[in-house]
């Protein structure tokens, strides 16, 4: 699958410092299973670790770590995620690992 990632969550994932990927619940990805591939931006690859559902993205910052989701806190993730996806209120949590090397 191809996800479109941008600045700064793109070189978060990249470096290391963001290991969670938010993304709606619901549509194309629910496919998503634990070894999943994942193509970000159409140049890094990664596998898929762990998918969980959360009910807003504050809750799935505060239980991950608002880091590794990169955002500095829960109301940080949870202002991003209305301004990116104004009508969806869950959140669907991908954990990535990378498998190339960069």
């Amino acid at each position: 699958m191809l996800l479109f990632v941008r600045d700064p969550w793109a070189t978060m994932l990249r470096d290391g410092r963001k290991r969670w990927e938010l993304r709606p619940a619901g549509g194309r990805y629910d496919s998503l299973r634990a070894g999943s591939p994942i193509c970000v931006n159409g140049r890094d690859r990664y596998a898929v670790r762990q998918v969980r559902h959360y009910p807003t993205a504050a809750a799935a910052a505060k239980k991950l770590g608002c880091r590794v989701c990169g955002f500095d806190s829960p109301e940080a993730a949870q202002a991003a995620w209305k301004a990116l996806y104004p009508s969806a209120p869950e959140v669907l949590a991908i954990r990535l690992e990378p498998l190339s090397s960069r």
